[in-house]
């Protein structure tokens, strides 16, 4: 981790982290001997994310045909992992509530978030990709440490973003030629001060050069895929994929067709999702 980047997240992270809640599920849902009476008991324990966790249940994303009323039955239509990332999205839209909107639309921000964790979700999905939930999270947080810079260098990053639009370079390289690091390295290091698993940090640091991930390449490349594909505008002349996009593709033997039959897919869900999270 790069040490600047550490120390600039410490104090977020000691602002806000993820509640006692979710390391008290992520606790249970790795013990084999728990049961859903015993996670929905953690649950219960705070309103608001009952209200939720029920709201979600009850969702045309979901289609059950019969109104849910108990957390026990929320928690089996949805899933234990599914309620997880529910917890740390909502810690996450909290902590990063007041960033000015000089620096940045943060309904746009949230909208390209759940976007690109819904289009990995469905790639990864597609590709026959276990547990596709994790990957639905690290594209949620991709961003996240460009987040941390709005908050903390609000200054810098205007700098930064003026950089990127007058001169047409990429954000990645201003932010490293400016600060010495990336977003994606300040995101790595939130989100492993929030002690999150090596499976979310390592992605959310590569998912601008996922063919440098060593651990998890696969979830940094569909989530790099993502994005990439989230960011180029339809109309765009050079269309997509990129180049970059080209590298990836051929590197983890994915077809271009299948990323945009996963779009397709993530495009339904997406409008129920924001309303979901009160984005809409």
């Amino acid at each position: 981790m790069h040490t600047a980047a550490a120390q600039l997240v410490e104090d977020v992270s000691q602002l806000a982290s993820p509640p006692e809640v979710y390391y008290e599920l992520e606790r249970l849902i790795g013990m084999p001997s728990s049961s859903l009476d015993d996670i929905a008991a953690v649950i219960r324990t705070d309103p608001d994310l009952t209200a939720r966790l029920l709201q979600i249940a009850n969702s045309a994303f979901y289609g059950y045909p019969s109104k849910i009323e108990s957390v026990a039955r929320a928690l089996a239509t949805i899933g234990t992992r599914q309620l997880r990332d529910l917890v740390l999205a909502t810690t996450v839209l909290r902590v990063f509530s007041q960033i000015p909107f000089e620096l940045v639309d943060m309904h746009r921000f949230w909208r390209h978030a759940m976007h690109a964790g819904l289009l990995a979700r469905s790639l990864a999905n597609l590709l026959g990709e276990p547990n596709d939930e994790r990957f639905y999270l690290v594209g949620l947080l991709h961003d996240i440490g460009m987040l941390v810079l709005y908050l903390k260098l609000p200054d810098k990053a205007h700098e930064i973003l003026l950089r990127v639009k007058e001169q047409r370079q990429s954000q990645q390289q201003v932010e490293i030629d400016e600060l010495g690091y990336d977003h994606g390295e300040l995101g790595a290091a939130l989100l492993q001060s929030w002690r999150l698993p090596a499976a979310i940090i390592e992605p959310v640091r590569c998912h601008h050069s996922p063919l440098n991930a060593c651990e998890y390449p696969v979830e940094a490349g569909i989530v790099f895929l993502a994005s990439d594909m989230l960011s180029v505008e339809p109309e765009a002349e050079d269309g997509w994929p990129t180049a970059e996009a080209q590298r990836v593709l051929a590197h983890f033997g994915v077809e271009a067709e299948q990323c945009v039959e996963a779009r397709a897919q993530a495009d339904l869900q997406l409008e129920e999702m924001l309303a979901l999270f009160g984005l809409k």
